[in-house]
């Protein structure tokens, strides 16, 4: 069977790109069912889409908006209730254990990259500062 959900089949796409965040987050969804992604028409194996997933949140990459945090936190839950198999263990684990809290508000903190890039050096180097700062807590 195959799930089409990904927004590349609009477009004309003939399978799912297994890369974008709805990719990423049915697949994990899967996987934490106990699925393989592959058997769902993902073109990603289970152990490079958590590791895809794993990436795209430590740099910031994944755009959910803190409204639909919802999802991350049912799927974190699914993470924390799974026995994972011996391959996806660290994996998993890891989602289970990750901050979405904090990753939203780092995130939301930055979502003005644009005014950081255009702001002048001195300025620029005050917001690292407290950057660093909230990244540390």
């Amino acid at each position: 069977m195959i799930l089409r959900v990904c927004p590349k089949y609009d477009r004309g796409a003939s399978a799912n790109c297994g890369k974008c965040e709805k990719c990423i987050k049915t697949a994990t969804l899967l996987l934490l069912e106990g699925e393989n992604p592959e058997d769902w028409g993902f073109s990603t194996n289970p152990k490079l889409t958590l590791k895809l997933l794993k990436n795209r949140l430590q740099r910031f990459v994944v755009k959910t908006p803190a409204v639909f945090a919802e999802d991350w936190n049912i799927i974190q839950n699914r993470a924390k209730e799974v026995e994972p198999d011996f391959d996806l263990k660290e994996d998993i684990e890891w989602l289970a254990k990750f901050n979405f809290i904090r990753y939203y508000k780092i995130r939301n903190f930055f979502s003005l990259r644009r005014l950081y890039l255009k702001s002048p050096k001195v300025l620029r180097k005050i917001i690292r500062k407290v950057y660093y700062t909230v990244l540390k807590k």
